[in-house]
């Protein structure tokens, strides 16, 4: 990952062994001296935000997988800075918060 910068998408190989990146699609949305960090962006999971977290809309919003480091921890990638604040900027109004 030497050049995928932050907001770069990185598709895995087909033929890659790695069971944790299969057909992924990854976002980077953080590269500096530490690493690198980025989210799976295409592996739903069976749960639902409402079912996580008290929310204000009945609307059901699915949670993805995001990756195999910190399964425990709920991150939000978004669109709306101006309803989820602290987010950073990754690329062209998408943002990320945990």
């Amino acid at each position: 990952m030497k050049h995928a910068n932050q907001g770069t998408a990185l598709l895995s190989s087909p033929f890659l062994n790695d069971p944790n990146f299969s057909r992924c699609v990854v976002l980077i949305c953080e590269k500096d001296e530490n690493g690198t960090l980025g989210f799976v962006l295409n592996k739903k999971t069976n749960q639902l935000l409402n079912e996580v977290i008290d929310l204000k809309t009945k609307t059901k919003y699915p949670i993805y997988y995001g990756g195999p480091v910190y399964t425990d921890n709920l991150y939000f990638l978004h669109k709306r800075p101006d309803i989820i604040s602290e987010g950073t900027l990754i690329i062209d109004e998408i943002y990320w918060r945990s």
